[in-house]
Parts: structure tokens; C-alpha cells; sequence
């Protein structure tokens, strides 16, 4: 009987060790999710199978009675951890704190019936005895109530394994197959240790592990348990720069990834948190959206930990077998808003700015030009005329004040404008005489502009042009490169033949109040770039083909 203990009990070890051989590669997965209840279960499995040899080599009832309570105990882990690994596998159920402290509470509850036995054998019967070391145990009702449930969380694993197979695809049907299969082992031999069907004293559940392992290998390196598990999702999620945050269908948090943890200032023990409190003081914003219905795209804003966030956030429905959700994704856009709220600021700004110059300049200026051509007649010609010139230039520079002032602002709305069009309206509101233009654009190249503003840029260029050279020019305007289908084009130019600009001087002239010209204002290639680039696009400037300046502009939007 010694002989025969001792190699049931090396047996058993044996069937530990295989058992804790798992836990290094799943240590080493620790990143994944499923690594932790994976680790878990194998340690359970060979406390197990380690306290099952103990009770084949301790002398006496004491310590094999000890061994054997603690072989209890690891059965009972190995079922709980059993089915949090189910869980954490599967796609559909989600492990909650409640789960946790269940399990962790069936466990306190078997143990301190099983360690307190001998004062009210509910656990087991008086008649349990030994045979040698053997610890020969007649069950009590507390023994048939750990079994029951015992076994029913392990089918609970199972079968949550079982549907994740039959409801999935390719590697995640066949992860979640062969975890199933894995436990069945176990399964079969527990059942016969407990209905004494092996007419032998001993427990031989651990073994089954033998068999299991076979499994494991197929599940980890066919399977790629732990390279995958739970749900790629997660790996995903928790990289994700944007918060993403789990709610059930209480608008408790289940899951969050470690942005929103931060983000919220949460701890690690957030799942079972109500939305109310996880949110903080922009929760109220964010659960108010839920009445809006299941699917949300929206933003919100507040101030978290003393800093003013703006969120683009959305909200999506999610559905399982056993439960509703919904999540909640949070997209940081404070940069992009604050940018778009000095935008309007400047905006407004520049409007107050054209007020004042419209209204306090445009009047005195109007008063001084009505009293000179009042007193013309009494007058010299010599001195009324360059009066005249010059408040006619000071009324030139308001006007050039307020486009300006207009020209950077946001283009809220543009529309298809054919270029050819646009490019012999604005040559027609100028008094060229002398000069020729030179139209290349098809009749149906068209862009998405604000009508005026692109006359405006036309109209700003050919001027240029004129103010810096004789009379005697050629204007040409035409796209650049192939039109499309739809007429569109990547950009244009506007050249003429004239002196053509300095390669030195090319960067400055965009600069307000450059000119070269004794009676240019200095802003009209600045309203020319103002313009561009309120619509998106870009401009500069080289040599056109016979030396003069040109003009090219890029970036356009091709109108729909």
C-alpha cells in the first residue's frame, strides 16, 4: 500500500509540474488579457495536483486531512479561474467585480465549512478515515453543495466557450473549440473520482491534466491563445490616443482603455463605477446625450482637472447574449476648437476694425473732399489738384483697408465658379488701356471658390501688373496641368511680359505695405495671399516665360 501511495503520489506531482511548465509562457504573455486567469488556472491545477501527492506521503490524520483540504482548495480555483478565462476569451461576456467576488466568496465559504469540519461535519461525514495516508472521505452535505457548484461554474465555462464557437469565425472559433475541448478531461475524471468508479482511493482529477495539456499546446500554438486573446480589441483599445469607455445597460462601467483612465483620473478598480461619477464634471453632458438615442455623434466639452477639453464623441450600441451596452468614444479636438475660437475672434476683431475704418475715416474724408470742390473756383488749379489726387488715394487705401481687413476671413461658403468667367469679369472692371489680355481657360474650367473674393485675387494681380510696368503689357491667365473630367484643375497662373520680380525679393512681396511703386498702397498682394489662403489654397510667385512676373496659384478644390 506505501509502495502503491508513493507512485500514486509521484503520479500526481508529476502532474503538477506539467501543469506549472504552462506558467512561464503565460507570463510571458503578461500584455494579453488572457494571460492572467490562464496563469491562474494552471497554478490552481497544480496546487491540486501538489496537495493530492501530499495526502499519499504525509504521516499521520492531521496533516493528511491538511493536504487534503488544501487539495479542495485548488479544485475549487482551478473551477473559478476555469471560468474567468472562459469569460476573458469570450466576445460576449465581460468580467465584472461582482464575478470576482462570487467566486472569491463560494471559495471563503467551502474552505472555512472544510477547516472547521470536526466541530459540525457538514463537510464531511465522522466516519471519514485513512487508510495509511490515504485520507478515505465520506461527504456530507457541505461536500455535495461544493461539487454542485463546483461543476456548475465549470460548465458555465464551458458552455460560454461552446456558443463563442458556434457563433464565431476562423481563428476565433477554433481558440474557443479547443479551450472547451481542453476541460473535459478534467470533467470525465473528477466524475469518477467522486463516484468512486475507479474503485481505487485516490484522486486522480489532476491527471486529467495530462490530457488537457495536449490541448493547451494546440490552443497556444495553433490557437494563438495568448497571442490574440480576448478579443484583439483590447490590445487595440488600450493603444488607442482617443478615450474609449465600456457602459452596460445601467451605464456602469465594464471596460475602458488606460487614455480614459488618465484622462478621468480613475483607478484601476473603475468596472461597477456609474457613468455620473466615472465622466466627472462633463458627465452630465455626455449621459444627457444618451436620450438622444442608441447612436450618437456629437460634441462636448468642460474642464477636467482644472483644463478646458472639447470632444468629438460618439456613441454606439452594443448587444450580447446576456447583456446591452453601449460604447463611448471621446476624441480629443481642444487644439482644432481653440484655433477655430481665435479664428472667430479675430474675426470679429477685423470687422470692428472695418466699422471704425469705414465709418471714422470714410466721414471726415468725405466732409474734406466736398469742401474742396466747393471752393474750386477760388482755388489755383496747382494746389486743388494734388489736394484732390491725394484724398482720392487716401479714399483708395480705406477701400484697401476694408478688403483687407475682409480678405483673411474664413470662406463659410463657396460655390462652382467657372475661371474663365471670373478672369474676364475682373479684367473688365480695370481701366487698361493699351494693355492686352490673353484668356487660356476652357469654358468649362471650373473651382469651389467665394465668387467675389477669387474676382478680388484676379482683380489684385492684374493691377500688380500694371502698377509696376508700362502701359505696352500682355496679361495671361490659364490653368495648371490637365483638366479633369469634371473641369477641374489643380491650380492657375496669372503672368504678364513685364520687368518681372527679383529673385531676392520674391518672399517679401506678400508682405504688407511692399511696393516698389512711388504711389502703390502696399496691400494688394497681401489681399491676393489673405484670399488664397482663406480658401485652402497656396501661392507663389517666378518668372514667367518671356521674363515677366507670374503667378501661380495651387491647392484648388475641384467644384462637385
Amino acid at each position: 500500500m506505501v509502495a502503491e501511495a508513493w507512485t500514486v503520489a509521484a503520479i500526481q506531482a508529476f502532474g503538477g509540474l506539467v501543469s506549472l511548465s504552462f506558467l512561464r509562457l503565460a507570463l510571458s504573455n503578461r500584455q494579453q488579457p488572457a494571460s492572467r486567469s490562464f496563469a491562474a488556472f494552471v497554478v490552481a491545477i497544480a496546487l491540486w495536483s501538489f496537495a493530492l501527492a501530499a495526502t499519499n506521503l504525509t504521516a499521520g490524520p492531521r496533516l493528511s486531512l491538511a493536504a487534503y483540504n488544501v487539495a479542495i482548495l485548488g479544485a475549487e480555483l482551478a473551477a473559478a479561474t476555469w471560468l474567468l478565462l472562459a469569460m476573458t476569451v469570450s466576445t460576449w461576456v465581460t468580467v465584472r467585480r461582482w464575478t470576482v467576488a462570487g467566486l472569491g466568496g463560494w471559495i471563503l465559504l467551502m474552505q472555512a465549512l472544510l477547516w472547521t469540519n470536526p466541530w459540525h461535519y457538514l463537510f464531511l461525514a465522522p466516519e471519514t478515515g485513512l487508510a495509511g495516508t490515504v485520507v478515505l472521505p465520506v461527504y456530507a452535505t457541505g461536500f455535495w453543495i461544493h461539487a454542485l457548484v463546483g461543476n456548475a461554474i465549470v460548465l458555465s465555462g464551458l458552455g460560454i466557450l461552446v456558443f463563442e464557437a458556434l457563433t464565431t469565425t476562423g481563428l476565433r472559433r477554433r481558440q474557443a473549440a479547443l479551450l472547451a475541448l481542453a476541460v473535459v478531461p478534467l470533467l470525465v475524471m473528477n466524475a469518477l473520482a467522486v463516484s468512486d468508479a475507479l474503485l481505487a482511493p485516490y484522486d486522480f482529477t489532476p491527471l486529467g491534466f495530462l490530457v488537457t495539456a495536449f490541448v493547451f499546446l494546440v490552443v497556444l500554438f495553433r490557437g494563438r491563445l495568448l497571442d490574440i486573446a480576448p478579443i484583439a480589441r483590447r490590445t487595440a483599445m488600450g493603444e488607442m490616443h482617443d478615450a474609449v469607455v465600456t457602459l452596460d445597460e445601467r451605464d456602469r462601467v465594464v471596460d475602458c482603455n488606460r487614455t480614459a483612465r488618465e484622462l478621468f483620473d480613475q483607478p484601476n478598480d473603475y468596472v461597477g463605477l456609474p457613468a455620473a461619477s466615472f465622466f466627472g464634471r462633463i458627465a452630465e453632458d455626455i449621459c444627457s446625450q444618451f436620450e438622444a438615442g442608441p447612436t450618437v455623434e456629437t460634441t462636448v466639452d468642460g474642464r477636467i482637472n482644472g483644463t478646458q477639453y472639447y470632444f468629438s464623441m460618439s456613441s454606439v450600441p452594443i448587444e450580447g447574449i446576456s447583456e446591452r451596452g453601449r460604447v463611448v468614444v471621446l476624441h480629443d479636438i481642444t487644439d482644432e476648437k481653440q484655433r477655430e475660437l481665435e479664428l472667430e475672434r479675430k474675426n470679429e476683431r477685423l470687422n470692428q476694425f472695418a466699422g471704425v475704418v469705414s465709418h471714422d475715416l470714410r466721414n471726415p474724408l468725405m466732409v474734406v473732399t466736398s469742401h474742396l470742390e466747393l471752393a474750386r473756383d477760388d482755388v489755383p488749379a496747382d494746389h486743388a489738384d494734388p489736394m484732390a489726387e491725394n484724398l482720392e488715394r487716401m479714399e483708395t487705401m480705406i477701400d484697401d483697408l476694408l478688403a483687407m481687413a475682409r480678405a483673411g476671413q474664413t470662406v463659410e461658403e463657396t460655390e462652382p465658379v467657372l475661371l474663365r468667367g471670373a478672369a474676364e469679369e475682373a479684367w473688365s472692371h480695370l481701366k487698361t488701356p493699351g494693355a492686352t489680355f490673353e484668356n487660356a481657360f476652357a469654358e468649362e474650367t471650373v473651382v469651389e471658390a467665394e465668387r467675389n473674393r477669387l474676382l478680388h485675387v484676379f482683380e489684385n494681380l492684374y493691377r500688380n501688373a500694371f502698377e509696376h510696368n508700362d502701359a505696352a503689357l500682355t496679361v495671361r491667365v490659364g490653368p495648371l496641368g490637365e483638366a479633369s473630367t469634371a473641369g477641374g484643375v489643380e491650380g492657375f497662373f496669372v503672368a504678364d511680359d513685364g520687368a518681372g520680380i527679383p529673385e531676392a525679393e520674391r518672399d517679401e512681396v506678400f508682405e504688407q505695405g511692399y511696393t516698389t511703386a512711388t504711389d502703390g498702397s502696399g496691400f494688394g498682394l497681401t489681399f491676393v495671399r489673405d484670399i488664397v489662403e482663406a480658401h485652402g489654397w497656396d501661392i507663389h510667385v517666378q518668372d514667367s516665360v518671356s521674363g515677366g512676373a507670374r503667378f501661380e496659384i495651387t491647392g484648388l478644390d475641384a467644384a462637385e
